[in-house]
This record gives structure tokens, C-alpha cells and sequence, in this order.
């Protein structure tokens, strides 16, 4: 998406869209001229086309910082901490002393509480299979866990967001 072909085409739709709608195409940005008594006068200013101008100072700046975003948000930590989180749910193995650090410290949860909600939560689920996250919360609320487990709940909460969401936006929720 990011090459001369692209933006061209944008750019093409866009002057038809003005064109069908009697809207003037951009112009070049005025120079501006640097008063003399500030030390302007010899300054040779460079000006873009309009064209130009758009391309690099709206489409690429645009895609870098869409490029930028997801690489933050999707990074390699978030979403092994999101498997933790299923694993946490969606199975009857107790996850081990290091991966409850890696949630609570993670999401900034006290990690003793984290540790006996999993320890009443998994002995409840007993031995139950195929459980997706659809049941798991539909159990989680039939046990009123959501009143009693109050970092899990917060955890159930942060898995059903994650489609529209990311981890690292959630992070500032937990606290």
C-alpha cells in the first residue's frame, strides 16, 4: 500500500470525486517569506506540488503511523499473555506460578488473589470438555463468580474485548 501506484490512484479518485462535485483541486501552499529583520530574505524556501505535499505529509505519515500502531499493539509479549488468559479459562490445568506472575504482573494484579481465584475457579470447572469462552463466561456467571473472583472477572472482561481491543489498551483499565 505504501508506493507511488497507490497513492496515485487515491489521488485520481479523489480529483473525480472533486471534479463530479465542483470542488477545487488543492493548491501549492503559499511561501511563506521570513521577515528581514528576523534573518529572512536569503532563505530559499523549496515548494511542494499539492500533489507532493499530500503524498508525504498526509498518505505516508497516514501509513506510518498505522504500521507503527499495530506493531505496538500486537507484539509477540501481548499476545502470548492472551493465551494465557484462555489457558486461565478455557481448560481444567492449573497454569503454573510463572505464567500467573506473567498475567498479574502484566495487567498490574495482586498476583496471591489471582492465584486462589484460579485454584477455586478450576476445582469448580471440574472436569468439563470442549469449553469455549462462550461457556466459560456462561459458567463464570452462573456461579456468581463475576461478584466473588474479581481479578478473573476483570480477565473475562479483557478476553471479550480483545477483538475490538488489544491487550496493551486494557492494560490501563486494570489497575
Amino acid at each position: 500500500m505504501k508506493n507511488d501506484d497507490e497513492f496515485n490512484r487515491i489521488w485520481n479518485e479523489t480529483m473525480n470525486i472533486c471534479a463530479e462535485n465542483d470542488i477545487d483541486e488543492p493548491d501549492e501552499q503559499r511561501k511563506r517569506k521570513v521577515p528581514a529583520r528576523l534573518g529572512g530574505g536569503d532563505i530559499i524556501s523549496t515548494t511542494l506540488a499539492a500533489k507532493d505535499n499530500y503524498r508525504i505529509n498526509s498518505f505516508y505519515a497516514v501509513l506510518d503511523v498505522i504500521i507503527t500502531s499495530i506493531n505496538e499493539r500486537f507484539n509477540e509479549n501481548s499476545l502470548s499473555i492472551v493465551l494465557l488468559c484462555e489457558k486461565l479459562f478455557l481448560t481444567n490445568g492449573f497454569l503454573n506460578d510463572l505464567e500467573l506472575q506473567q498475567i498479574a504482573q502484566f495487567y498490574n494484579m495482586n498476583y496471591d488473589e489471582l492465584r486462589s481465584e484460579q485454584r477455586f475457579y478450576k476445582v469448580a470447572l471440574g472436569q468439563k470438555k470442549q469449553i469455549n469462552l462462550s461457556l466459560a463466561t456462561k459458567f463464570f456467571v452462573e456461579n456468581n463468580f463475576h461478584q466473588s473472583l474479581n481479578s478473573m472477572n476483570n480477565l473475562l472482561k479483557i478476553l471479550w474485548t480483545i477483538p475490538a481491543n488489544t491487550c496493551e489498551c486494557e492494560r490501563s483499565f486494570s489497575s
